[in-house]
């Protein structure tokens, strides 16, 4: 576990040396590859993809928004908003993987989530999925990695994590193993 925090340690060092943001926001709407941006907006009914992207601020999803972040390096935060206004509408869902976040990731009221092989300074905190499958795996977090009322089958699995493992009020219960954190608690106790 302190491998994978010295890690995390030094790469989020390297992102407070970048330079200092311009006003060059970006409303994704579709794929965008090599790109650099301050902040990124995904309206909702639009899809994001971000491929080896540089944010030098944060991502933000509203309601009915669908992400992708790959192989992307954001500085600030990856939220998406809570408060869906269509109830079975398939986009809606956040995957981040294979990037580095310097703060934290957010999720709320998705269809379903992935993020998998990511290196977060902050925490991810995953809440009220409507639906699943969710993956939480393989990441190193320096903070908590937080999983409270989702619904469907989840898997939590493989991540280190520098503070807590919070599972509450699932359905069904995350399944998975191999984390490492300072404590495990609620339905991640065994995980």
């Amino acid at each position: 576990m302190k491998k994978g925090l010295v890690v995390l340690a030094v790469s989020l060092a390297a992102l407070a040396a970048a330079p200092a943001a311009h006003a060059d926001d970006r409303e994704c709407t579709g794929l965008e590859v090599g790109m650099q941006y301050d902040n990124v907006i995904v309206r909702g009914g639009f899809f994001c993809v971000l491929e080896n992207a540089q944010v030098r601020g944060s991502v933000t999803v509203f309601p009915n928004g669908d992400l992708t972040i790959d192989q992307s390096t954001i500085q600030g935060n990856v939220h998406t908003a809570l408060g869906t206004t269509l109830p079975f509408d398939l986009m809606n869902s956040t995957r981040v993987l294979n990037s580095t976040v310097g703060g934290s990731i957010q999720t709320g009221e998705d269809v379903g989530i992935e993020i998998a092989g990511n290196l977060v300074g902050g925490n991810i905190t995953v809440v009220g999925t409507r639906v699943g499958p969710s993956n939480v795996v393989d990441n190193t977090v320096g903070g908590n990695l937080q999983y409270f009322n989702n619904n469907g089958v989840s898997n939590i699995s493989g991540n280190n994590v520098g503070g807590n493992l919070q599972c509450s009020e699932n359905t069904p219960p995350p399944i998975g193993g191999g984390n490492t954190a300072s404590s495990k608690e609620g339905q991640c106790a065994a995980l």
